[in-house]
């Protein structure tokens, strides 16, 4: 975090936004109202000092991890997982999207996702055998 935010405000703000969004599109159900009350519950105790961080782990089958740290370390271990596909693609959508809230967290995410494909591609080449070409 750059500014100080309670888990209150940072949480209301998210969950806002996404049951406006949901019932606009005609997807909120009973499902999306229980996650997002959870995870407004997983925030309200905590505070975010400046340095802090929320880490969020997206599952292909939409179950959302929430951790936290007072520094900018990532947590070892825990968080609260929320077993829904809508809140998990959208907390993902308000992070990075075409207008999240986190221009830091694109660039990041962007490093990141260049270095695992350079890696990956290396990797791949290495391991790669040699191919028989004629003509």
């Amino acid at each position: 975090m750059i500014r100080p935010l309670t888990g209150e405000q940072y949480a209301g703000k998210v969950a806002e936004n996404c049951v406006a969004y949901w019932k606009a599109a005609g997807l909120y159900t009973d499902a999306e109202g229980v996650a997002v009350e959870k995870f407004k519950q997983v925030f309200k105790p905590h505070t975010f000092p400046p340095g802090a961080s929320i880490h969020f782990t997206h599952s292909p089958a939409g179950v959302l991890t929430v951790a936290f740290s007072r520094d900018s370390s990532v947590p070892g271990a825990g968080g609260v997982a929320i077993d829904n596909k809508l809140l998990c693609e959208a907390v993902l959508e308000s992070i990075i999207g075409e207008h999240g809230v986190s221009p830091a967290a694109k660039l990041s995410l962007a490093a990141r996702v260049s270095e695992l494909l350079t890696k990956g591609t290396a990797a791949a080449a290495l391991r790669a055998e040699p191919v028989s070409v004629t003509a």
